[in-house]
């Protein structure tokens, strides 16, 4: 029993002193970096030593705090937190002047250690602004460029047609109606998808998306973007249970590059896929002299997927629903339904 005691005390104090070292080391190093960093930057609230304003980060409702923040300190506005430093745009004016008028300045964006672990890295957006990132874009501007998005109207009419006729029949769940609906023309367009290849699959992919980038990305949520080594320690650590809810983001993340990527190819092989823009890159990608990989069309076919994360929660909405309602569109007893759906689908 002694033994026991004595190793596990011996663990025990191993632990502690990790912990503290850790700790040491880590105050020392954001102490050092502080010091080291002479560059001028915008007014904001005084942070405390070593962890600067970690307090005025928030982690809900953030507008309303840098609203109130803005009010003080001005349009563009600083806090620090862990040796990192945030600059704050609070208005339109500053965000033109800044990511218009000077974009060659500040095009690019720091890289996000979370964004690395889960695997967004390939979407367009959490790209930092090198060569990778222009010739995705180019090849996302080459499909839906003013110029081009007139060829995806006749999908979009079909579809809406569609929607309305399947009100006259059943006009329960609206709101998944209309997620499906917009799936619909999101994955035809994207990924030449046939209508029985679409399910709900893809519109809990958006949601669960959605879900993940808001909670992950709020500025102070995961220490791990102000202090990277922290990705190191195993889930099993104390206070690293937010590793498991990265595991869980992360094949979230393979499920929107893959999934809908593998579908379309499946139904080329069978000759069923529509035009689509992964087909004309798929094409690209067999020339001779070409910089287009499998890699960049999964990126960017991912990024128009996922562009539609927004879409389907605003439209989608209970307060859109109840528009919709409203407006005579949808009523219980069906008969001025039917006539609104019917006039809607002789209209042009």
């Amino acid at each position: 029993m002694m033994l026991q005691a004595t190793v596990s005390d011996g663990i025990g104090d191993g632990f502690l002193r990790s912990v503290v070292l850790v700790a040491i080391a880590s105050a020392v190093f954001l102490i050092a970096r502080g010091r080291s960093s002479t560059k001028r930057l915008p007014p904001g609230p005084p942070g405390l030593p070593v962890i600067g304003n970690v307090f005025d980060i928030p982690k809900q409702y953030s507008w309303l705090t840098y609203q109130n923040l803005a009010a003080k300190y001005g349009d563009v506005l600083c806090v620090q937190a862990l040796g990192h430093t945030l600059i704050i745009v609070s208005s339109v004016n500053a965000a033109i002047d800044l990511f218009e008028k000077r974009s060659t300045i500040y095009s690019d964006r720091p890289a996000s250690v979370l964004a690395q672990m889960i695997g967004w890295m390939r979407n367009l957006a959490f790209m930092r602004y090198d060569d990778n990132w222009r010739r995705m874009r180019r090849l996302f501007w080459h499909h839906f460029q003013p110029s081009a998005v007139v060829q995806y109207r006749p999908l979009q009419q079909r579809e809406a047609r569609h929607f309305l006729r399947t009100l006259l029949d059943d006009q329960t769940d609206l709101c998944g109606r209309i997620k499906l609906s917009f799936c619909r023309v999101l994955l035809n367009a994207t990924y030449g998808l046939p209508e029985k290849d679409i399910t709900h699959r893809y519109v809990e992919l958006l949601e669960q998306s959605d879900a993940n980038i808001s909670e992950a990305f709020i500025p102070g949520a995961f220490f791990v973007e102000f202090m990277p080594w922290l990705r190191h320690i195993p889930s099993w650590f104390p206070g690293a249970g937010w590793q498991q809810k990265v595991k869980q983001w992360q094949a979230q993340a393979t499920g929107v590059f893959e999934e809908p990527y593998r579908a379309g190819l499946d139904a080329m092989k069978r000759g069923e896929a529509s035009s689509s823009m992964l087909h004309e890159l798929i094409e690209a990608a067999r020339g001779k002299e070409t910089e287009i990989n499998e890699e960049l069309i999964k990126g960017t076919t991912a990024t128009v997927f996922l562009a539609g994360t927004d879409t389907v929660r605003s439209l989608a909405g209970p307060r859109h629903a109840e528009e919709l309602q409203l407006a005579g569109c949808i009523l219980p007893e069906g008969a001025s339904a039917a006539g609104c759906i019917l006039y809607l689908l002789q209209a042009p």
